[in-house]
């Protein structure tokens, strides 16, 4: 008996759960299917452009670009912490906009 589409799908995602590469997100609302699909594509798209600065693209418009992306990382961040606060939710930024030394954070070198 061959497995249903259902099946081969669980198999497909238990699979990509065990690549290094890959982070298992709880998406509880529809903000966050959203705001994965948007990470997802910024993820690809990020990766060809700093592996082509200077060969095919224009490294200053390339990081220009991703310093405009990490700019809107920071206004999430902040918007976050806003939303754990008024939820009462422990809000545990990543490392990257807080490095608990009062330094600025990798985003803002």
């Amino acid at each position: 008996m061959s497995k249903s589409t259902y099946e081969k799908i669980v198999e497909r995602k238990k699979k990509l759960a065990e690549e290094r590469t890959t982070r298992v997100v709880f998406a509880r609302t529809s903000d966050m299917h959203l705001l994965l699909n948007l990470a997802s594509w910024a993820d690809k798209a990020i990766s060809m452009l700093r592996n082509g600065a200077g060969i095919k693209y224009d490294p200053v418009e390339v990081f220009g670009l991703i310093q405009k992306y990490h700019d809107k990382l920071r206004e999430l961040h902040e918007i976050t912490e806003e939303l754990c606060q008024k939820a009462g939710i422990e809000y545990k930024p990543s490392r990257f906009f807080s490095n608990g030394s009062g330094e600025k954070s990798k985003l803002d070198q």
